[in-house]
Order: C-alpha cells, then structure tokens, then sequence
C-alpha cells in the first residue's frame, strides 16, 4: 500500500509566516535529499483561497472571451484538446455541479498558461525566484471530480498549488533503469518519453510486469490551501475526487 507523504503544518502560522516557512522547508529539501512533502496550509497566502470557490468571480476576472484548451478523453490515449472561450467551460462546470460530475468522459482544462487576470491572485513562492532559482511556468488545472493526470514525471522541480477541492496525488520515485524501466516510460499511445501507459489505480501486471518490481508509492490528498512539492522526475499520477470543481495552479521552476 502507497506510503503517506511527509507532512509540514503550517495551519497554525499566520499567512505571511506559513508562505515563508514553506519557501525554507522546500529550500531545505531540494538542497538534501529531494522527496515530496505536502505544507498543510502553505498557500494560504494567496488570494485565490478565498476567491477561487467561486465561478462567477472567475469568469468576471479570467473573461468569458478568453480562448483556453480543453483535455477530451484520456490524454495518453491522445485524446483531443479543443480551444473554446472560458465562459462556456465555466458554464459546463456549473452543469457538472448540478449533475454530480462530469461523467464518463469529462472535459479538463489541463496545463494551461494561468490566465493574467488571476495571476494576481496567487503568491509564488519566494523559493522559486531566489537562490539562482527562477520561474519557468505557472500553469492553471481545472475540471469537474474525477478528472485525472496520467502517471508522468516533469524535468523541473514543482511546486503544486491547491485552491478548490481535493486531488489525490500518488508519487513514485525516478527510474532507476538497472533492471529495466518499471514505468514503462514512453510506451503509452502518446509516445510522451515522460509519460507511463501503467494504470496506477488498476495495474495490469500481465501488461506491465515490472510495475511489480517499483519502489513504494507516496500518497497525498490535497486540500485548499495545501501546497505539495514534487521534486524533478518524481513520477506522479493526480485524480480529481470531491468538489462542486476543483481547482489548482503548478509552478515550475528551475
């Protein structure tokens, strides 16, 4: 069974105090040993905790004409990704709200550039702009529950924001490729080299064997106003689980 990740609570440190704690704490990590650990209220800080539970402000600040993609399908399975204005997937969520989900098939607004009226809103952490340290991209997710991300990992240290309902985030450490890759990387439909075909919450062993021979998962449900680590290369695989919509923001930084 997977492991649950380390925890830091930051719940009882005021805003400020809780941003900086966390910078320090990831600061500390990335300097050690990188392992993913999750800030319990380390992104109090933004203003997107409080503002972000509502569509009506998201849409007001965002714009109902911005253009933004959305995820068809399973993306390794190359499922399609149509442009569409933001207005109408906000009304699709509102739909999705009221039905319970998005049903077999939902459309996710997966890894998009965050849209500059809501940059605003939310704190970066000083982490990733110290130490030589820079931003490389601020991405936004949102979607209806049970959205998911395939397993993957990510060339850049993460810092993984959440601002409306929960994910769980299952973690497994980087290959090791010495007695051959036991995430399968590349070998999806997408042919993403960074992408796993291996379905972490149903495997199929007689498919993925050496899926059997990977290290412990890391586990983590992340809830508002939660900020996860995800060190560079750490295999990872998110599910979307409880909420009217969920919503979070990625940084990468380098």
């Amino acid at each position: 069974p997977p492991r649950p990740a380390t925890e830091l609570d930051l719940l009882a440190a005021d805003a400020s105090a809780a941003s900086a704690l966390l910078s320090r704490a990831v600061h500390r990590v990335l300097s050690e040993v990188p392992r993913p650990f999750v800030a319990r209220g380390g992104a109090r800080g933004s203003p997107a905790l409080a503002r972000w539970g509502s569509l009506e402000y998201l849409r007001e600040v965002a714009g109902d004409s911005t253009p933004c993609e959305v995820e068809l399908g399973s993306y390794d399975s190359g499922g399609e990704r149509p442009t569409i204005a933001f207005g109408h997937y906000a009304e699709y969520l509102r739909l999705c709200a009221e039905e319970g989900g998005g049903g077999d098939q939902p459309a996710y607004l997966a890894q998009n550039p965050l849209f500059p009226g809501l940059a605003g809103d939310v704190e970066v952490p000083a982490v990733c702009r110290t130490g030589g340290r820079d931003v490389y991209q601020t991405m936004i997710w949102l979607g209806p529950a049970d959205t998911a991300s395939p397993l993957h990992f990510d060339p850049l240290d993460n810092v993984f924001l959440q601002f409306a309902g929960e994910k769980v985030v299952t973690l497994f450490p980087p290959s090791v490729k010495k007695d051959g890759d036991p995430y399968y990387a590349g070998g999806g439909a997408s042919g993403q080299a960074n992408t796993s075909p291996v379905d972490v919450e149903d495997p199929n062993y007689a498919r993925h064997p050496r899926f059997l021979r990977a290290p412990p998962a890391v586990q983590v449900t992340v809830r508002p106003g939660d900020a996860l680590l995800i060190p560079a290369r750490w295999w990872h695989h998110v599910r979307a689980t409880k909420g009217d919509f969920v919503l979070s923001v990625n940084v990468w930084f380098k």
